[in-house]
């Protein structure tokens, strides 16, 4: 009897042993909030931006040349209950999310209404580059910014910009804008990269694109007696 019951308590100690331990539970505040936050669908190709503030705005977008919210008024305002669900409430988008995941540098979220899930990366800068620029970065540049191991870089669109090595040198190949992944141990964190043309498009500093000055204008060799300059 006595080696039935040491049998049987040995059993039971192995088996706790080997159970899981509970994860952490998932404690949101607005401070681990703060900041933009993207979420580049592949499937749809829509990139979805939010930007929460310390006190509660919050900011939305899908343009990621409005990523950075110039002159924008907050959508509306977001608030954390029970320290997990996140609701926000705006004036053409509204959130009601369950935070699965929260790292420093990205979190999951499980759509309440929907069910979907999507993990957003945070936006940590903000690169601009002429036509076939390379940008090498200064030692230290991506730890200063992105917390955790660095593991690698990832281009969402190699035809705009592509990591050129293991370092994280970026090189724009074409005009266009695009993200690249900084994967690392406490999540992926992005880099918004905007690459210019071959032509610079000097008429965005009065309002217009490139396409809107040669559609009024047309060419320069349309018309040789003018001076066309784009910005």
């Amino acid at each position: 009897m006595k080696k039935l019951f040491y049998l049987i308590s040995m059993v039971c100690l192995l088996a706790s042993c080997n159970k899981d331990p509970e994860p952490e539970p998932i404690v949101v505040t607005n401070d681990a909030l703060t900041g933009t936050w993207v979420y580049d669908n592949a499937a749809t190709g829509v990139t979805e931006i939010l930007k929460f503030t310390p006190n509660g705005g919050f900011y939305y977008t899908t343009v990621l040349a409005d990523a950075a919210f110039v002159g924008y008024k907050p959508e509306g305002s977001f608030s954390v209950i029970d320290k997990v669900n996140l609701t926000a409430v705006g004036l053409t988008k509204s959130l009601d999310w369950m935070v699965t995941k929260l790292k420093t540098n990205s979190f999951t979220v499980k759509d309440n209404v929907t069910g979907e899930t999507k993990t957003y990366a945070k936006l940590v800068d903000r690169l601009d580059l002429g036509f076939g620029e390379i940008y090498t970065p200064n030692e230290g540049y991506y730890a200063e910014k992105v917390a955790g191991k660095i593991t690698k870089y990832v281009s969402h669109n190699e035809k705009v910009a592509r990591v050129v090595d293991h370092t994280g040198v970026i090189a724009a190949v074409a005009e266009g804008i695009t993200l690249v992944d900084v994967v690392a141990s406490e999540g992926t964190a992005v880099i918004l990269v905007t690459a210019g043309g071959l032509i610079p498009d000097y008429a965005r500093a009065i309002g217009y694109t490139k396409e809107e000055v040669l559609a009024e204008y047309g060419s320069v060799e349309d018309n040789s007696g003018f001076m066309i300059v784009y910005n």
